[in-house]
C-alpha cells in the first residue's frame, strides 16, 4: 500500500499528514482548507490593492474570488487546489512587494512559497518563466543589479526545493 510513485508530489500529502497528526480527523482537512481559502481571499485583496491602489477594485476582486462556485466546491473536497492556490497567490504577493523595492526576504519568501506550490501541484512549474520575465522586466526600470541577483536567487531557491524529488524520481524511475 505504501509504494513509491512518480506522479504524486509530496506537498499536499505533507499538509494532510500534519492536519491528521494534530486533529486525527479528515473533517479538519476540509476546515483547514476553508481557512486557507479565506487567507487567499485576503491576499487577493492585498495584491489587487498593491497593483491598482483602489479599494473598490480590491473588494471586487476579493468578492469574486470568495463567491466563485468552482472554488466554493473545491474547498470542501480533499484536493490540493486550495493549498496550491494560496501558496501561489502568497508567492506572487511577496514577489510584488520585492519588486516594489522591498527587502530580499520578500524574494526569498516568494521563491520558497513558489517552490512549495510546485511540489503541491506540479502544473505550476511552468509559471517560473512568467516570474523570471517579471523580475527581468523590472530590472530594466530600476535596481538592475539587485533584480538580476534576485532572478538568480529565485531560481536557486525554487530548484533547491524541487531537486530532492527530481533526484528521487531519477533514481527510482529513470525519469525526472
Amino acid at each position: 500500500p505504501f509504494s513509491f510513485e512518480i506522479f504524486r508530489t509530496p506537498g499536499y500529502p505533507v499538509f494532510i499528514s500534519i492536519i491528521l497528526m494534530v486533529f486525527k480527523s479528515i473533517v479538519f482537512i476540509v476546515l483547514a482548507q476553508i481557512f486557507l481559502w479565506l487567507l487567499a481571499i485576503y491576499l487577493i485583496y492585498k495584491l489587487s490593492l498593491l497593483i491598482f491602489n483602489n479599494k473598490k477594485i480590491s473588494l471586487l476582486a476579493a468578492g469574486l474570488a470568495g463567491f466563485d462556485p468552482a472554488i466554493v466546491y473545491w474547498n470542501d473536497q480533499v484536493a490540493s487546489e486550495t493549498l496550491f492556490t494560496l501558496l501561489l497567490i502568497a508567492s506572487i504577493y511577496s514577489l510584488f512587494l520585492f519588486l516594489r523595492g522591498g527587502r530580499w526576504t520578500r524574494l526569498v519568501f516568494s521563491a520558497f512559497l513558489f517552490g512549495w506550490a510546485n511540489i503541491t501541484r506540479p502544473i505550476g512549474q511552468y509559471l517560473i518563466i512568467i516570474y523570471l520575465l517579471a523580475i527581468v522586466a523590472c530590472a530594466f526600470y530600476k535596481h538592475k543589479y539587485k533584480i538580476f541577483l534576485g532572478a538568480i536567487a529565485f531560481v536557486v531557491i525554487v530548484g533547491t526545493i524541487a531537486m530532492p524529488i527530481m533526484v528521487r524520481n531519477k533514481i527510482l524511475y529513470g525519469s525526472y
